[in-house]
């Protein structure tokens, strides 16, 4: 992972509302894992099918796992202040599937939590410390065992990673299921096609040509199997927010 891929994977930053605030993440699920803990104020965290309730307050240590789909709401006479880990990566097996929690924590291991520095930029010290944490975390965390179709997914996001420009045919037939079915995996797990989870892999591989080499824009979409560069930008821009030219150039700074 280059520079530019490994701090754009983390956001530590400090929340603070000074009102009663809410927020609906039912649509569309959270795109970062989540660990955070409450300073001061109180949240209710609902689940989209109102499976898991989380009833917030200070001191509270809390875990939200990417692609939740929930609504939070957050109240207190005075601030409502929480710090908030976000991360892409969880260091976790495949087969377990991690949900939104309130985490029972020893003190030690709260302090720990409360020790992961916040900053806009974050460094090599930040993500160890977080990782470090979360290693003595996890097994503390409850879990459920992944499904057969995320299973299933994630052998299939392996195999697309090997090999990019396989049709979507050929992955299910290298992961041992039908075409429809591992469509209809994705539909379920992800929300999204095999196609979609496709350009995802390749527009990081886009950003790592991009930022690590000077090989034209023309040559790397050459390289990644698009029709034309400008279908290239046009994904790009869609998974990223930036031309190919204003990742290039952020990789600069």
């Amino acid at each position: 992972m280059n520079n530019v891929s490994f701090i754009d994977s983390f956001q530590f930053r400090k929340f603070t509302f000074e009102h009663a605030y809410s927020h609906d993440h039912r649509k569309q699920g959270t795109e970062w894992h989540y660990l955070a803990y409450m300073i001061s104020g109180f949240g209710k965290l609902v689940s989209a099918d109102s499976e898991y309730t989380l009833d917030l307050a200070p001191g509270d240590t809390f875990f939200i796992p990417k692609g939740t789909h929930y609504q939070s709401f957050w109240r207190s006479e005075g601030q409502i202040v929480f710090h908030s880990y976000a991360f892409a990566f969880l260091p976790a097996t495949d087969h377990k599937k991690y949900r939104m929690q309130k985490l029972a924590l020893a003190d030690e291991l709260a302090d720990r939590v409360r020790c992961i520095p916040l900053a806009k930029t974050v460094d090599c010290e930040a993500v160890g410390t977080l990782y470090s944490t979360l290693a003595a975390i996890l097994p503390l965390m409850e879990a459920d065992p992944l499904g057969a179709e995320a299973i299933l997914c994630n052998k299939a996001i392996r195999c697309m990673t090997r090999h990019p420009h396989a049709a979507i045919s050929d992955i299910a037939h290298k992961c041992g299921v039908s075409e429809s079915g591992i469509y209809n995996a994705f539909r379920h797990v992800l929300g999204i096609t095999p196609n979609t989870q496709r350009q995802i892999l390749l527009c990081d591989r886009a950003i790592e040509l991009l930022t690590t080499t000077n090989r034209p824009i023309e040559e790397i979409s050459d390289a990644l199997g698009f029709s034309s560069s400008s279908y290239f930008r046009k994904v790009l821009f869609s998974r990223t927010g930036q031309t190919p030219s204003e990742i290039r150039k952020k990789a600069l700074f």
